[in-house]
């Protein structure tokens, strides 16, 4: 079996394209055109089914010249005719001796998808150079019924020597993007003769474009000859190619080929872009300053505005304004007529300060060019609260009231103190398994303590006449209120008197450093003399 210079199924796909564009959702059904040396005894050509909507079968006739071709039958389908093919129900058989049937169709209702074969012929041992057979394509059925279809007509021509080849390279350029509007390329489409020595010319008849963007595509150059023009075997030519990039878009069109032995197509995309897009993003949103005391405010907080978009953008803000209550107000500003670039920062400080206790709103608003977040409205609010903070001392957890003889009082002082702006109340109460060895002075240990007042008060525990040494009492204080927590209180018997240790004074520390240095100093002299 012999093939002479079948054309590439690249061709065809790029002809499918073509007949698709122009035909919506229409199936296509392409046959190759072939070329066959003088005395060859056979040639095949290639068939191709594209969907284009759902169509579970369809029946198609393929008429030829019975004097020039016979189709190769094993059986009765024609050769490689069904080679490509997954339909439940397929068949390509010679209804006639100038007619080939294809048919298929899928059971249960499922769409057909892609099919392809091939169909070989015998060619008639008289035929003469510039002999052909058209390949002629009719649709018989179609399920379902009367469903568009697109038919590329196949060719068969007897030549003279080798077939004059179309390439057309690259098959697809993709343009890139600019910053629109702007003119992206040129870039260089080449057309080849790529036929076998001894082929002949080959006319590239049309240059054009298609698809939805053709009109931004332009031919801007090259050194191929105004349509029609020739090339000789072994020849090519360019064609350069700009895309008018007018808009913020993707464009889409084919460079389409049009030549004596079929035709072929370049895919060209391309984009035009807004450049580098700024983004103004401002923290915090909003601005919650909280509950504050009121004796803590005034208080400050600030916005910080950032150009967060693309590297090489850039936006300026025009201004910063404040509306609302006039417990907020602006302390700084160095954002209002900054320009940011990409990674750039500037600020506003914001004051919250009242003269009473209130909940309060307002609003900051960044007005800018940016291409995101331009113009940002941020809530500020506040409330301003007088409230009580009590702290004890010492602080809640462990105290230990130390050492006494039986019948002895230990005792620690503390305080608890009210830092805040408000009278704060608070209860204590003994507990425990010893609390009744425990007290507290005053009795019962309550507030309230006044703002900024301190209430002082005393831990005691009186060790129990008939405790034994190293015996040890536990009780605990819990506080409740604006004041909250445990004390655990030890304390413990000692029968071994404490020696009381007086406090020195400064000047008597002094004089005990000194007499210390003088007896060291003989206790070295006596021990060099030893």
């Amino acid at each position: 079996m012999y093939k002479l210079m079948p054309k590439a199924l690249s061709l065809l796909a790029g002809t499918c394209l073509i007949g698709m564009s122009t035909a919506g959702f229409a199936q296509t059904l392409t046959i190759s055109q072939e070329s066959a040396l003088v005395g060859a005894s056979e040639v095949t050509v290639d068939w191709n089914y594209e969907p284009g909507a759902d169509v579970e079968g369809f029946g198609v006739d393929i008429v030829f010249d019975e004097t020039l071709l016979t189709p190769q039958v094993t059986g009765t389908d024609v050769d490689g005719c069904l080679s490509g093919t997954d339909a439940s129900l397929e068949a390509c058989s010679q209804n006639s001796p100038d007619t080939i049937r294809i048919s298929l169709t899928n059971l249960g209702g499922a769409p057909l998808v892609a099919q392809s074969g091939t169909m070989t012929f015998d060619i008639d041992g008289g035929a003469i150079d510039g002999d052909s057979s058209a390949l002629a394509m009719t649709v018989v059925s179609t399920v379902p019924p009367a469903t568009p279809f697109t038919l590329n007509d196949g060719l068969v021509e007897i030549v003279s020597g080798p077939p004059a080849v179309l390439d057309v390279t690259p098959p697809s350029i993709n343009f890139g993007t600019g910053i629109a509007p702007t003119t992206l390329g040129p870039e260089t489409v080449t057309i080849a003769n790529a036929g076998d020595p001894g082929a002949p010319d080959l006319t590239i008849n049309t240059l054009s474009f298609s698809g939805a963007d053709a009109a931004q595509f332009s031919m801007v150059g090259g050194s191929c000859a105004a349509t029609p023009f020739d090339l000789a075997q072994g020849a090519s030519c360019t064609v350069d190619i700009e895309l008018d990039a007018n808009a913020v878009a993707v464009f889409n069109a084919d460079f389409d080929v049009d030549s004596g032995v079929g035709a072929d197509a370049v895919a060209l995309t391309g984009e035009g872009t807004a450049g580098p897009q700024s983004t103004l993003t401002i923290t915090p949103d909003p601005m919650a300053f909280g509950v504050v005391d009121l004796g803590n405010l005034p208080v400050t907080d600030t916005f910080v505005a950032e150009n967060t978009g693309d590297a090489g953008s850039s936006l300026t803000i025009s201004a910063f304004n404040y509306a609302g209550d006039a417990e907020f107000t602006v302390v700084t500003d160095d954002c209002s007529g900054a320009t940011l670039n990409d990674g750039d920062t500037c600020s506003v400080e914001i004051q919250f300060d009242s003269a009473a206790n209130g909940v309060f709103a307002g609003t900051g608003s960044f007005a800018s060019d940016a291409n995101t977040g331009a113009n940002q409205d941020i809530a500020i609010t506040g409330e301003a609260d007088s409230v009580a903070n009590l702290v004890i001392n010492p602080p809640f957890g462990p105290v230990d009231l130390g050492l006494g003889a039986p019948g002895d009082v230990v005792s620690a002082n503390g305080s608890v103190e009210n830092t805040g702006s408000a009278s704060g109340d608070f209860s204590c109460v003994l507990g425990g398994p010893d609390a009744a060895v425990f007290s507290t002075t005053p009795d019962p240990l309550v507030g309230p303590v006044a703002a900024g007042d301190t209430a002082d008060f005393t831990l005691s525990c009186a060790i129990p006449t008939g405790a034994g040494e190293g015996d040890v009492f536990n009780a605990t204080l819990t506080c409740t209120g604006d004041l909250d927590g445990t004390h655990d209180l030890s304390c413990g018997a000692s029968l071994v008197p404490v020696i009381p240790v007086p406090t020195m004074q400064p000047w008597a520390l002094a004089l005990f450093a000194l007499m210390m240095l003088i007896v060291g100093g003989f206790s070295i002299r006596f021990f060099r003399a030893s």
